[in-house]
């Protein structure tokens, strides 16, 4: 029985040896999926600026193995969409997973939702408009308001042109008699 044995032994230690590695192979580490709430970063040219108020955070999934999603820190993650070379006007931006930055290596995005961004690219204008008090209530008898003076004055604005072409004055938070 001892020469059943030790007859072609080198060929039992290969044996033994693969079926630990397969079983460690197939019992190893867990994948999981973890959800992050993503800020967005919309990279424009120097005469261009957003009209409207595009989404500030998206939602992305990650796939991959347990111990690399738990030391996943979510302010390293953001998405980028470049608009730099972008004409004005409204675009839809699809997002794929090379929007994400930030993402470790041997996990992948597994969804972004939404995945697409509605954004209205518009021309850049400054100019100053004046600040105008805004006096509420009545003062009590016997007395009166005179004057109300803003400081400073005027203010150097900047945003979308159809919205600065149409801003003639700024009001201040209200100042209750």
């Amino acid at each position: 029985m001892s020469n059943g044995w030790r007859h072609r032994w080198h060929l039992k230690v290969l044996a033994l040896a693969l079926a630990i590695v397969i079983w460690m192979a197939v019992t190893g580490e867990g994948r999981g999926v973890q959800d992050f709430r993503v800020p967005v970063d919309v990279v424009l040219g120097t005469g261009a600026t957003l009209a409207g108020s595009p989404p500030t955070n998206v939602t992305v999934r990650l796939r991959g193995p347990d111990s690399l999603l738990r030391r996943v820190d979510p302010y390293d993650l953001t998405i980028r969409v470049d608009l730099r070379d972008a004409a004005g006007g409204d675009r839809t931006v699809q997002l794929t997973p090379r929007n994400v930055a930030g993402v470790p290596r041997d996990v992948e995005v597994a969804l972004i939702d939404p995945d697409r961004l509605r954004l209205a690219v518009a021309k850049k204008k400054r100019r100053e408009v004046a600040v105008v008090p805004t006096i509420v209530g009545k003062p009590p008898r016997g007395y009166q308001v005179y004057r109300a003076l803003a400081r400073p004055d005027a203010l150097l604005v900047e945003g979308p042109e159809a919205k600065i072409a149409s801003l003639t004055r700024l009001g201040t938070d209200p100042i209750r008699i």
